[in-house]
């Protein structure tokens, strides 16, 4: 992947970034045969990334087999670049979780273009959790628009708090949950439409006061009360999330087992 240049302004390179946080993680927390994956998220993913935006990753992490034994296997850390980016480092243990509560900010990462996998894990990763990656996204989409709910309400929660950014990212997943509920495919939820991605990039790009922006002041009250009324009810499938788990957990403990194996 080559930068180009915008407005001026030379684009974050991806690859470039997704290689710095992994040699970030690698010199500062975790050696590299502990590292299953590395996985971009957020606004790039979704089609609406701009020349300001950061690259934020999910690292997913293998524990030692004592500690998955002694309870110590399951724990996420933020870390801080010195370019002021940010990569979650997690074990698979609380990334698996993660899926079953169908977080989208989880999910993506199986639908991502950009990560950087482990040879060594690679195949079984690729198989068990990205070959699966449709039946997780779907097998309980009430819980998933659930949680996009719960977390738009908290975005818009006081107007005098809201920010452009936030009203930019509520925006984005309206039409993903009205995309998702239609039984679009997730890789098709997750890409803004050109009409969305033109009005987030409006939004994103001004520097006024929201409450002195009538157009932004209604944005804000529709969402809010789009959120606020949203209910989907869909019949979740229990065998679906019980195989899906199993599938997952089972992968996750070869990983250990071959990561002790090799320690």
């Amino acid at each position: 992947m080559r930068d180009f240049e915008e407005g001026g302004c030379r684009m974050r390179n991806i690859t470039e970034g997704l290689k710095e946080h992994y040699d970030y993680v690698c010199a500062h927390t975790i050696d590299a045969d502990s590292i299953v994956g590395i996985f971009l998220y957020g606004s790039q993913n979704y089609g609406l990334g701009t020349e300001n935006s950061d690259i934020d990753t999910k690292c997913v992490v293998l524990p030692s087999l004592q500690d998955s034994a002694f309870g110590r296997g399951n724990w996420a850390k933020e870390l801080h670049l010195p370019n002021g980016e940010h990569c979650n480092v997690m074990t698979i243990q609380h990334y698996i979780e993660n899926l079953r509560k169908c977080n989208l900010n989880y999910v993506e990462t199986l639908f991502t273009e950009h990560c950087i996998l482990n040879p060594i894990y690679g195949g079984l990763f690729s198989s068990d959790f990205i070959g699966m990656r449709e039946a997780i996204s779907i097998y309980d989409k009430t819980r998933s628009i659930k949680a996009i709910r719960g977390q738009v309400n908290r975005y818009l929660k006081e107007l005098s708090k809201t920010t452009y950014k936030s009203l930019a990212r509520a925006l984005f997943l309206k039409e993903f949950c009205e995309k998702y509920m239609n039984n679009e495919s997730y890789e098709d939820c997750i890409k803004a439409s050109e009409e969305t991605y033109k009005r987030y990039m409006e939004l994103r790009g001004r520097d006024d006061s929201i409450l002195k922006n009538e157009d932004s002041f209604s944005t804000y009250y529709d969402l809010k009360y789009y959120f606020e009324k949203l209910e989907y009810k869909a019949e979740a499938s229990t065998a679906l999330q019980q195989h899906i788990t199993a599938v997952l957990e089972e992968s996750a403990l070869l990983m250990i087992k071959l990561h002790d194996e090799m320690r």
